[in-house]
């Protein structure tokens, strides 16, 4: 007998949220089920003459006993990939393989989606050309996909043309359920916003039937029904039951017919069937449409599936179920935007016992007169105002409970100190302090500002700021904080999947509709979403595409009520405005791409702050509250110390200050690396000593380059537990193995979060081991390319710049550069690396001068080149008296590298002129780590020209002897901004720019033909 479509399946497909997933089935019998093509499988090897190591007899009994997975496996993997994908094609690839009636169907279909496990094209061969169809490895057009980004078809199992993505087998089926992350994420979405309709398929897949299975219980019953079009001779109702209440599927079927069912006479059927109404014809509607439209969105944010909908007499009214509890109950729910009738009350009641509804909801614009919200009550109707419907999207209240709890138990709040901002503002080149508690509850009241993006530097104290704030919002009854640390997160995320996981999985907030309530209380202004160390995520340094596509999923939230605040490291978030401050002043100079920065700019409902390091009053401030007793004297003690007042200014440092000051001498040069080394120290030795400092040390730095060089910022307690075996030897004595265990993670370095991973209680102390354990490979050569921030360069520096011997040697006004490698760029620029020169070379210790240039045009003249002249202005202007020893300035890219060519020389390439500007160690500056308008000429210095080389003496040089590479005037290079552009690299900044400009990494760019009085060069040669 024909089966029948069921009217919960018709509705969602008119309404095209029905997904059809095909399988082996679709294709019968042009193409072979399963098994027999894996008996076909072992009778063409031993047509080929291909050996399955004698196992030919047991992977027959395996397919006899339907051990198919295993059975697949093993043929797989006796035949070798190369043989494997011979007969797969063999068999998919067949020039007579066509579609069948079944298949030309589906392009008249409305379905969302087609899935399918066949490697054949069949499916697709009935399908326009155009058609886009994806693998399971096709990300991010799957995510695009998942999101209702239009039609395609997605062949999970793989392809027949993409040896690659075949599954087939038990590990194939692992690999693809479980190693390929993005995959999950796209079947969970699938499977949890639309209907899924499998025909032909068997539904024996051990693992799709977990995945299900976990699916439903992780979204409390919701997601389905699903439903299955399959064989079900035999199947009792016992079975069916199981189905449904254990991965949400219905089974359909003709239980007459031993093979599968008439697939193409159900979709005919599901094309042809009318939809369930039971709501009465429509009349003429006063509701807007906008207005519907909100109110069946709320719905759906509190977890009801609209079936139907329908206006009538000034009301519109909808159709739908719900869970509640191990239910699923029916709901029909009437808008209302006018006061109604005690006679509209009594229909909406017989409407609800006409259709035998488990619940009626009437929701008005405004809240009725007591007598009608009486009357309602007395018939069973729940009467809501919008706004009252809105509160009733999810129970808060435990998790602010909560929060306040964890906030107090961590003791945070009595060491707090109020932290200040820079407020960056248009047009203006200072920044305005202001109070960051002020400051934010402006943010909260401001209509037209949804986003803040919060920078700051390493230990600045943005993590206890957005604890303390989500702790503050969370004992009022305004915007409910959804405090988030960055960090838990994969190195690509999905917003929707950060925000399910973290309400209900961490947080414990029960969402009836998952995601949808979230957007919904978000759009609604409810919520604070504080996302807490966008640097932190589990990412490589290098990955900046990684970080574009993150915030992206992050601006997806904004809406015009919406509030976002965003932390991050101030050199890993860039922005436009920096940029377009500097480049103010230059009109001719390019715009950076967009790829390169995370662009701000043209977007008023975004704001960026700067933290501000702690000024002397915070400092006090803070040593109040760490040493009550003394902090005067601690204080005083700090002020002292030649080089621990500059590290006092990061809340941090200042702890780790207060807490190894006993262990501090007089007069010591403390910086940021002794200042960790004493507090890390200062940890060991607290412990009583069940391992020997030296080895806890050791397997803790270990672990932080680990960390560092897999881009993991935690470790879940099975993979630390393995670390301790495996590194202490002790895999056959699980006694000791737990005994050390216990003991290297209570160490304070580390902390536990909910879920079991570890990670360094700081990021900054992580990257100090790392440092440790790169500094002394950088000084012999031997260093790896790992992923780098600008801290681990901070400390390499630190360690480095006592320790190695920079040999100076100069000759013929040249200083020389060793070969070998050194740290290159910097975190902001995306660039930064170990990098490596080749060869030894020579540089100018000076730029040009004007003397030594005008010398060059006496004898080559002022030539033209690339379409501009060698020089900019006349020659006047170099011979001008007492400007002799200046640099030349105004000498186009071509006029530089004639000069050089002239002076038997060449000009330097960017990462030549960087080592000499740097030396191996990742210093900021040519002399160090802090900025000096003493020791160059910036903007800074406020002189208004060039000033004559050598003005800055020794204390100014770069570690091989090289001056002005600070400032002055930029020099140019050989290189390319982009290989693909003709954009020239200058380096070294200029009298023109402000500090940034002169840091040793920082990299300008600009047409070769360009001239100006900030621009000269010097020259280098092998």
């Amino acid at each position: 007998m024909p089966v029948s479509v069921p009217d919960d399946l018709a509705t969602r497909y008119a309404q095209g949220d029905v997904v059809l997933f095909a399988g082996a089935g679709m294709s019968q019998p042009a193409l072979p089920g399963w098994s027999k093509l894996l008996k076909d499988m072992i009778d063409w090897a031993e047509r080929e003459s291909i050996s399955l190591d004698g196992a030919e007899s047991e992977i027959r009994d395996l397919i006899g006993s339907n051990e198919l997975l295993l059975a697949a496996h093993e043929l797989r993997t006796r035949l070798k990939e190369n043989n494997f994908h011979r007969f797969m094609k063999s068999v998919f690839r067949r020039a007579d393989l066509k579609s069948t009636q079944t298949h030309r169907l589906l392009p008249d279909m409305n379905f969302a989606a087609i899935l399918t496990t066949n490697y054949d094209k069949i499916i697709e061969s009935a399908y326009p050309g155009a058609t886009p169809f994806h693998t399971q490895h096709d990300y991010p057009e799957l995510s695009g996909l998942a999101r209702g980004h239009g039609f395609a078809i997605v062949k999970v199992h793989g392809d027949i043309d993409r040896a690659d993505s075949i599954v087939l087998g038990t590990e194939d089926y692992r690999k693809a359920m479980y190693a390929n992350s993005s995959f999950r994420t796209f079947l969970t979405a699938v499977f949890k916003t639309q209907t899924v309709l499998f025909a032909g398929c068997s539904l024996t897949d051990p693992d799709l039937l977990v995945f299900l299975e976990e699916l439903k219980f992780e979204s409390a019953g919701f997601a389905g029904p699903h439903y299955a079009l399959m064989r079900t001779h035999g199947m009792n109702r016992l079975k069916r039951k199981n189905f449904e209440d254990s991965y949400g599927i219905r089974i359909l079927g003709d239980d007459i017919l031993e093979d599968y069912p008439d697939i193409a006479g159900f979709l005919r059927s599901l094309k042809s069937a009318t939809p369930r109404s039971p709501i009465a014809t429509p009349v003429r509607a006063t509701v807007p449409e906008e207005e519907a439209r909100d109110i069946r969105g709320l719905l759906e944010a509190m977890g009801h599936r609209i079936l139907d909908e329908k206006a009538a007499n000034g009301c519109i009214y909808f159709l739908g179920d719900f869970k509640s509890g191990p239910q699923i109950k029916s709901v029909l729910t009437c808008y209302s935007n006018h006061v109604p009738r005690a006679a509209e009350l009594e229909a909406l009641h017989q409407s609800m016992q006409t259709y035998r509804m488990d619940e009626c909801i009437l929701l008005t614009r405004e809240n009725p007169p007591a007598e009608i919200a009486s009357a309602a009550r007395a018939l069973g109707i729940g009467t809501y105002t919008r706004e009252e419907f809105i509160g009733r999207l999810a129970d808060f209240r435990p998790y602010r409970e909560k929060l306040r709890a964890d906030y107090d138990k961590d003791g945070i709040e009595p060491l707090f100190v109020p932290l200040k901002i820079r407020e960056e503002r248009a047009g203006e080149t200072s920044a305005a302090e202001l109070d960051l508690d002020r400051f934010i509850d402006a943010f909260l009241a401001a209509p037209d500002v949804n986003h803040l993006s919060l920078l700051g530097d390493f230990g600045t104290g943005k993590s206890w700021f957005c604890r303390r704030l989500a702790a503050r919002l969370a004992a009022g009854t305004g915007r409910i904080p959804i405090a988030i640390a960055l960090r838990d997160y994969s190195r690509a995320y999905d917003i929707e999947q950060v925000l399910t996981d973290a309400l209900p999985n961490r947080f414990g907030v029960a969402l009836a509709a998952g995601y949808k309530t979230i957007r919904r209380l978000n759009d609604e202004g409810r919520l604070l979403l504080i996302f807490d160390g966008f640097d932190e995520m589990e990412r490589r340094a290098s990955d900046f595409r990684t970080a574009q596509v993150n915030f992206s999923e992050i601006a997806k939230l904004i809406s015009p009520r919406a509030k976002i605040l965003l932390t991050c490291r101030t050199a890993f978030f860039r922005h436009r405005t920096e940029e377009e401050e500097v480049l103010e002043r230059n009109r001719n100079a390019r715009v950076l791409s967009g790829d390169e920065v995370i662009d701000l700019a043209g977007r008023p409902e975004c704001k960026v702050a700067h933290l501000s390091e702690f000024d002397d009053e915070q400092i006090a401030q803070a040593l109040r509250k760490l040493a009550p007793e003394d902090w005067k004297a601690v204080l005083d003690r700090i002020r002292a110390l030649p080089n621990i007042q500059d590290l006092a200014h990061r809340p941090v440092l200042l702890n780790m200050i207060a807490k190894t000051l006993p262990a501090i001498a007089h007069g010591e040069d403390l910086n940021l690396a002794s200042l960790y080394e004493k507090y890390t120290e200062d940890l060991l030795l607290q412990r009583v000593e069940t391992i020997p400092v030296a080895e806890r040390r050791f397997f803790v730095q270990e672990l932080a380059w680990e960390m560092q060089t897999t881009a993991l910022l935690s470790m879940p307690f099975s993979a630390f537990y393995e670390r301790v075996k495996v590194h202490f030897g002790v895999k056959d004595d699980p006694n000791t193995a737990a005994f050390l265990d216990r003991d290297l993670r209570t160490q304070s370095y580390l902390v536990r979060d909910g879920a079991g991973n570890y990670r360094f209680a700081h990021k900054s102390m992580m990257e100090y081991f790392v440092a440790k354990k790169l500094a002394p490979l950088l000084e012999c050569g031997e260093a790896p390319n790992i992923p780098l921030t600008d801290a681990i360069v901070s400390f390499v520096h630190h360690l480095l710049k006592s320790e190695h011997h920079y040999e100076r040697q100069e000759k013929d006004g040249m200083v020389f550069v060793p070969a070998g490698q050194f740290i290159y760029g910097m975190e902001s620029e995306s660039n930064l690396r170990v990098a490596s020169i080749e060869e030894g070379f020579w540089i100018d210790r000076f730029p040009v001068t004007n003397e030594q240039f005008l010398k060059f045009l006496e004898e080559c003249g002022n030539k033209e080149e690339g379409g501009v002249e060698w020089l900019a202005h006349e020659r006047s202007n170099i011979e001008k008296s007492g400007y002799e020893n200046h640099p030349v300035t105004g000498v186009s890219w071509y006029g530089a590298a004639a000069y050089a060519k002239w002076a038997g020389k060449r000009l330097p390439t960017e990462q030549e002129w960087e080592k000499a500007a740097r030396g191996i160690d990742g210093r900021r500056y040519p002399w160090g780590e802090e900025f000096s308008s003493e020791k160059c000429n910036t903007s800074e210095s406020d002189i208004g020209g060039t000033t004559e080389v050598g003005k800055y003496g020794n204390g100014s040089r770069s570690p091989y002897g090289a001056d002005e590479m600070a400032g002055n005037v930029f020099d140019w290079t050989t290189s390319k901004y982009k290989e693909e552009e003709e954009w020239i690299v200058l380096r070294g900044g200029s009298w023109v720019g402000f500090h940034d400009d002169a840091a040793c990494p920082y990299r300008y760019s600009i047409n070769p033909g360009y001239r100006n009085f900030g621009i000269g060069f010097r020259c280098a040669r092998t």
